[in-house]
């Protein structure tokens, strides 16, 4: 009886394992859409609102969701300080802090920085511009990611669920 109940634990714990991998996968992609919604109403803020990057920053820290939210009111509040340092360096060092804990590809964390370290020093169009680029790429990488997710989350928790009859397999 007690053979059968840990055959149970180590087949549910490798299909737990499957299904984790596949909650990632899905963490990803939302984050990626996050980060293009984020650089979508900056553009948006700039260009039609003709606010300057921190007033923007501070504008659509209202309508995104946490970590980006406190960190966008962040960045608008050490900018408003005036303590020396830019506007990139104040909200690549904000962005770099949250960036470490989401699940996404060091190459799409890059991009997202790439739009607010030389921002400061730029006019509108060239800000808008860089930003329009940026999360074109952003969006890209993501419709690839739509394309294999579901190959990606079968996988997982296939793979998960095989591994799990193989150990029990093994035990016996």
């Amino acid at each position: 009886m007690l053979r059968l109940l840990g055959f149970g634990l180590v087949f549910m714990g490798c299909v737990g394992l499957g299904m984790w991998y596949s909650f990632r996968f899905r963490q990803e992609i939302h984050q990626l859409k996050t980060m293009c919604y984020v650089l979508k109403l900056l553009e948006g803020q700039i260009s039609y609102g003709s606010n300057t990057m921190a007033v923007s920053c501070m504008e659509i820290a209202g309508r995104v969701e946490e970590p980006f939210k406190s960190c966008l009111s962040r960045i608008y509040h050490e900018s408003c300080r005036n303590d020396g340092k830019t506007f990139g360096e104040v909200s690549t060092e904000c962005f770099s802090q949250i960036l470490k804990k989401v699940p996404v590809g060091e190459k799409e964390k890059q991009s997202f920085l790439n739009c607010f370290i030389h921002c400061g020093f730029e006019e509108e169009r060239q800000q808008t511009g860089n930003i329009r680029q940026e999360r074109a790429d952003l969006e890209e990488h993501l419709q690839d990611l739509n394309k294999e997710i579901q190959s990606k989350c079968r996988l997982s928790v296939s793979l998960g669920t095989m591994g799990g009859i193989l150990l029990v397999i093994l035990f016996l």
